[in-house]
């Protein structure tokens, strides 16, 4: 397989503090790849990072291509996408006008978009005239998913998907971004706090802990060290949609 994402000797420094300190990444074409971790450990500036929302150093490259000499909006026109934590949706906007935001670099393909997003998440497309405002967390989780694929991304960055949410709701996210790459092909790189919903999902997981990757490796790898087990992924019987 060839190389989507590759980031090697990646640093963020935020004034004094050294928020994500030399770490190295890859992830192939077709795969879902996690970054696990506790709050603060790091996950969401490695994302801000890829996409050039913060000052960093190292290499961080796209199919080949150096995102650090990229612009954000150019990097979504090269294939990136970005689902984050925070949303960033525009609350007094509808459903179906929030997602016609996420397709401005990608206008020819609105029809299908609209079509995939809609079949992933039906509930959207039953309430595409609802006020973003209105809707409950899960909800706008969605949307926010269905906002980054309407660029038609050939890879898709996932920020906390399931954090404030519901188990059934993590399973119906659970359930659409496993579709989304077995059946569409997808690229996908997950940050996640909760390491059974990243177990359920990702071929091969890095745990970064204090800004550091102290560990990684396939999901029964990384249950057979028995601290790993017990601090993240609890009883490994346990299926992925908890929140």
């Amino acid at each position: 397989m060839s190389i989507s994402l590759s980031i090697e000797n990646l640093e963020v420094v935020y004034g004094k503090a050294r928020s994500v300190n030399g770490i190295s990444l890859s992830v192939e074409t077709g795969q879902i790849i996690a970054i696990i971790g506790p709050v603060g450990a790091g996950k969401s500036t490695v994302f801000d990072a890829v996409f050039g929302l913060n000052e960093s150093t190292g290499k961080i490259e796209f199919e080949g291509q150096d995102l650090r000499k990229i612009p954000p909006q150019k990097i979504v026109e090269l294939g990136v996408a970005y689902a984050p934590e925070r949303g960033n949706l525009f609350t007094q906007m509808n459903v179906h006008d929030n997602l016609l935001t996420g397709a401005y670099r990608a206008r020819k393909d609105i029809k299908k978009n609209l079509e995939l997003v809609y079949d992933l998440f039906p509930i959207l497309k039953d309430r595409k005239t609802q006020e973003t405002a209105t809707q409950s967390g899960g909800e706008r989780q969605m949307l926010s998913l269905g906002r980054a694929l309407m660029s038609s991304p050939r890879l898709l960055l996932v920020d906390e998907p399931t954090i404030g949410l519901s188990p059934k709701v993590c399973l119906s996210i659970a359930e659409a971004l496993g579709k989304l790459n077995k059946q569409h092909g997808l690229t996908i790189l997950i940050a996640e706090q909760n390491a059974n919903f990243a177990l359920s999902l990702a071929e091969y997981i890095y745990l970064l802990e204090i800004g550091r990757i102290t560990r990684h490796g396939t999901s029964a790898e990384l249950l057979k060290e028995d601290v790993i087990r017990k601090s993240y992924f609890g009883n490994s019987n346990e299926s992925g949609d908890k929140a």
